[in-house]
């Protein structure tokens, strides 16, 4: 019997020669699978990439998503914009005379 489980994977990708660097994604994937399902939800989001030159050290340059923290501030921005105007144009339950 299957059962509820989320987990979070990181993984690399192909490395790709780029003149004399060798560039690997690494990326990370939440997957979420529900009991009695074959099938889930699968979240892909780079992370970093490897940068290996001969002779060197291997760099890792982490990715950073300004994209997801645009959302995220726009979200919070609805949010907060929703529960002000909620408190302006609410109904007082024991209006006074």
């Amino acid at each position: 019997m299957s059962r509820f489980s989320i987990s979070i994977k990181k993984s690399s990708g192909s490395p790709i020669q780029a003149g004399n660097l060798e560039v690997t994604p690494v990326s990370q994937a939440l997957v979420i699978r529900a009991p009695g399902q074959a099938n889930g939800l699968v979240w892909n989001r780079p992370v970093a990439i490897r940068v290996q030159a001969p002779g060197e050290e291997m760099q890792i340059l982490p990715v950073y998503d300004r994209t997801r923290l645009a959302q995220i501030l726009i979200l919070g921005a609805g949010l907060l914009g929703s529960a002000l105007i909620w408190l302006i144009f609410r109904k007082r339950s024991n209006p006074k005379v």
